[in-house]
């Protein structure tokens, strides 16, 4: 949704202003209690399709292992290069893994231009087919063979995830968050308290927030 929401991103004069994010790897993909996800650092150096970082020549920016083989050559790029990285996090995180590997960053690089990842089926044997499907079609070399949008991959997952409500994954994810960091959170949640509980309540009485 948030890939989508930036790759049909309109600016306030009604032009079309399409937003690539270039960067999208673990790291930038924020998980809350809640169970909400969240894509993070939009602000990176090469923002925009149209941009003159964008264009063939430009400066790598990004993650090795989860850009796109068009990011590694420094060629134009559009928002399949986000699909291509966002199915190299998809893969990680349902085989445990990354899809692409080395000993440096060298072989990290040619896995991703020659190589392929290893199959989801033999790193998870009962991954739903459709599901790995999906993931595959995303890493494709071969911008053309990908989902050519974000709204597209996401009728796909939803199609894939279509016996799950929205509800009951927030929740399972809500519950993972708070196994693992769960200590973390209450501690950051006491110290919110702590510091809202030092101001009387007419220090925000005339605020807008």
């Amino acid at each position: 949704s948030a890939l989508s929401a930036a790759h049909e991103f309109v600016d306030p004069a009604g032009k079309p202003h399409p937003i690539v994010h270039h960067d999208v790897s673990p790291g930038n993909v924020l998980l809350t209690a809640d169970g909400h996800a969240l894509l993070a650092d939009l602000t990176a150096p090469a923002t925009t399709a149209a941009s003159p970082r964008g264009e063939a020549g430009s400066r790598f920016f990004g993650s090795l292992g989860y850009a796109a083989p068009e990011a590694l050559r420094q060629e134009a790029q559009d928002g399949r290069a986000d699909l291509f990285s966002l199915g190299a996090v998809l893969y990680e995180a349902l085989a445990g893994a990354p899809a692409f590997e080395g000993d440096d960053e060298r072989q990290v690089v040619f896995q991703v231009l020659e190589g392929k990842p290893v199959e989801l089926a033999r790193r998870v044997p009962d991954i739903a087919p459709d599901l790995a499907a999906v993931v595959q079609r995303c890493l494709e070399r071969s911008r053309e063979r990908r989902y050519q949008s974000a709204a597209e991959l996401r009728a796909a997952l939803s199609k894939c995830c279509q016996h799950l409500s929205a509800f009951r994954l927030e929740q399972r994810t809500a519950a993972v968050v708070r196994e693992v960091l769960g200590s973390r959170i209450r501690e950051k949640e006491e110290a919110m308290y702590l510091a809202f509980q030092r101001h009387a309540p007419s220090a925000f009485e005339h605020t807008d927030t």
